[in-house]
């Protein structure tokens, strides 16, 4: 595994998927995402990680100890069943349920 920081211009949120995509990305954690940026990266089968908030350092350490992220990483206002009905909604390719 590596770790390499890509910045991503301000474009058009089809462009945005598509280099995400090209670029190899499997999963997106993200704070917050857009409606139809979300339902572009998952129909691209990137499983996003919604409501993440955190030092990288940290947020990357608990995904890749067993993908946990618990309240410390959550935002604040995000109540903890809201990762769960969002990934029954418009984000449900995302996440291989």
């Amino acid at each position: 595994m590596s770790r390499v920081s890509v910045a991503l211009p301000v474009e058009p949120p089809m462009s945005k998927a598509r280099r995400l995509s090209e670029l190899g990305v499997g999963v997106l954690i993200c704070g917050a995402i857009s409606r139809p940026l979300a339902v572009l990266v998952a129909s691209r089968g990137i499983r996003i990680i919604p409501f993440v908030r955190g030092p990288v350092d940290r947020v990357l350490g608990a995904y890749l100890s067993g993908g946990v992220m618990n309240g410390d990483f959550r935002l604040p206002g995000i109540s903890p069943g809201a990762r769960r009905r969002w990934r029954g909604g418009w984000g449900r390719r995302g996440h291989g349920g």
